[in-house]
């Protein structure tokens, strides 16, 4: 289970949670790349809203650069629901 929670029953909605380490964002773009996630996914750093996702299992990315305080760590956190 590429997700990581190892529950073989439905679950309408799951909430993962990462503190990532500080680097530089001037150095490069910041991506995050989701393979799927079920139906609609909601992407927050540090409580701002970045991104939302409706497609079921298609793949897609956002850029998070700006939303990356050089030399901070930041808190990426995804909503992942079926409606």
């Amino acid at each position: 289970m590429a997700s990581g929670i190892h529950h073989p029953g439905f679950i309408p909605r799951c909430w993962y949670r990462r503190t990532v380490d500080p680097w530089d964002p001037e150095s490069c773009r910041i991506l995050l790349h989701f393979g799927a996630v079920d139906h609609r996914a909601t992407v927050w750093v540090d409580d701002v809203l970045v991104v939302t996702h409706d497609g079921g299992y298609t793949p897609f990315r956002c850029d998070i650069t700006e939303f990356m305080p050089g030399g901070l760590p930041v808190t990426i956190v995804v909503c992942a629901d079926v409606p």
